[in-house]
Order: structure tokens, then C-alpha cells, then sequence
């Protein structure tokens, strides 16, 4: 009666007095390819979502008192630095509105029939960029007031700082919309909330924007 071959539970070519066992490989880059075709797919498919959502949103003309409905809206008013307090905290899309003259604008989306699109982004903090991109001299004093009281109470300070800003002056990052300069105009602020997402998911929903209203002048980007 033959005996049971050791490697009887492996793949073989089993011959006389001897056994090839069939080696066992894979195709790391076969695996990064279809991962990186897998995640191509599922972002394609969260931009047209965002697409729907701004088109679906499109069909009340943009009127604020309409967009507060929504729970993931907020609409803000902006005038000086206290009005800025309110601006939502975290993870989203913001885009601001203005009557300001900067150039040509592509963009075709209008606020309330008043205000055009001038800059869209995404940010973790929602709130301090913005304050980055509009209040950029209060910004710029109050990071460095809050990095200086962590680091004397020997504490760490991982807070990001916001240096690429919005440039209505092609020549100038940051804005300061409480200055003579620019405080004539009106300025709005629209956030769409987006707690929890990550930026990858966030930059789907600034593509989408583009796609449905085409990006603003003042994203440079």
C-alpha cells in the first residue's frame, strides 16, 4: 500500500522519489492598481453625489431663507470680527459670497440675487479659516496669542496655520473685510457641515461644486 505523501495538503507535482511543491507568489502591483481603481470608483461616485445635492439645492434660486431649512446648511452674515463668532467650528465646505469687484468671474452661483460665489474650500475647522481668509490680520494675532500661552504653560501646539489665503489681490494672501477697503461691500458666508468626513471626502464635494457651478475667481487652486 503507497504511503501518504508529506505534502499531500499543498499543490504538487509529485514524482518519482521526490515532490516540486508549486510556489506560492502575489502581484503587489496588481493589488495597488485595483485598489487605486476601487477608490477612483467610489470617489467618482461620492462627487456625484455632492452634484446631485448642489443641483438639487439649485432649484430654489439660492435663497437663504429656503437653504436654512436644510440641516446641513449654515448661512452667515459677515460685517466685523464679532459677527465671525457664529461661523460653525468643524469638518466642511464653505464658500463666500460677496458684491465686492475682483475681476472676472466664472462662477455663476448668486446668494439671495445679491451676492456672487467668490472662493470655495474645505477645511477641518471650519471656522478659523475662515477667519483666515477674511479676518486675516485678527487671525494671524490670535494664533500666535494662543500658540505663546500653550508653549509657556509647557503644553504642545499642533494647531495648523492657515498661510495660503484667499486673494482677491492676486499679490496678497488674506483678506480683512472689517477695513475700509472692503467693509462697503457685503460679504456672506455659506457652509455646507460635514462632521466626521475626512479631506479626501471633502475635496469631492469642491470638484462637485465646480462641476455645477464652475470654480470661483478667487480660488486659485
Amino acid at each position: 500500500m503507497p504511503q501518504a505523501s508529506h505534502c499531500s495538503n499543498l499543490p504538487v507535482i509529485c514524482g518519482v522519489g521526490q515532490c516540486d511543491y508549486k510556489m506560492a507568489t502575489y502581484n503587489i502591483s496588481e493589488m495597488e492598481e485595483a485598489l487605486e481603481n476601487a477608490s477612483s470608483i467610489v470617489l467618482s461616485d461620492i462627487r456625484g453625489t455632492f452634484k446631485e445635492f448642489f443641483e438639487e439645492i439649485s432649484k430654489n434660486n439660492f435663497k437663504s431663507e429656503i437653504l436654512k431649512q436644510n440641516s446641513f446648511i449654515e448661512i452667515y452674515d459677515l460685517t466685523d470680527h464679532a459677527s465671525h463668532e457664529n461661523v460653525f467650528y468643524g469638518q466642511g465646505l464653505y464658500v463666500i459670497f460677496t458684491n465686492h469687484e475682483i475681476g472676472e468671474n466664472k462662477c455663476i452661483l448668486r446668494l439671495d440675487e445679491e451676492v456672487v460665489a467668490i472662493y470655495r474650500g474645505e477645511c477641518f475647522t471650519v471656522k478659523r479659516r475662515i477667519e483666515s481668509h477674511l479676518f486675516n490680520e485678527k487671525y494671524q494675532n490670535s494664533y500666535e496669542k494662543r500658540k505663546t500661552e500653550k508653549l509657556n504653560a509647557g503644553k504642545k501646539f499642533s494647531e495648523p496655520f492657515y498661510g495660503a489665503c484667499i486673494k482677491v489681490d492676486p499679490q496678497k494672501s488674506g483678506i480683512n473685510i472689517d477695513k475700509p477697503e472692503y467693509s462697503s461691500s457685503k460679504w456672506k458666508v455659506l457652509v455646507l457641515k460635514m462632521s466626521g468626513s475626512s479631506s479626501p471626502i471633502r475635496k469631492q464635494a469642491e470638484l462637485a461644486f465646480d462641476d455645477v457651478f464652475t470654480k470661483p475667481v478667487a480660488s486659485r487652486d
